[in-house]
């Protein structure tokens, strides 16, 4: 480990999970989203997988809205949030990009 982030603890109102990795399997980039998700998605994957969203982009495409949309859907966000989310999505598209570019191989970028 070469750095680590600590925050201050904060009222957690609600848990999204979002993940991002190379599905060598498709030589895609998958992004697993979930409204249910956190830091017991693996419980959720058991329980009730059809809670999770699994969309899969194209390595060299860069990641369209409609993939975006899909992402970002089971979050039910309000529209003055989606614009933020969408950013968010296309940088982190951007870092696994740049990673496999330059053979930086990550196994995932997660968010809880």
């Amino acid at each position: 480990v070469k750095r680590l982030y600590l925050e201050e603890a904060t009222d957690i109102k609600k848990e999204f999970y979002l993940s991002c990795l190379v599905d060598r399997s498709s030589s895609k980039i998958a992004f697993i989203s979930s409204d249910a998700g956190g830091m017991d998605i693996e419980k959720v994957a058991k329980e009730n997988p059809e809670k999770i969203i699994t969309t899969k982009v194209g390595i060299s495409t860069g990641v369209e809205e409609n993939a975006i949309k899909n992402i970002i859907k089971p979050f039910k966000l309000p529209n003055e949030l989606v614009a933020e989310a969408s950013e968010l999505i296309k940088k982190i598209y951007k870092i696994l990009e740049y990673e496999l570019k330059n053979h930086i191989h990550s196994i995932q970028i997660l968010l809880n």
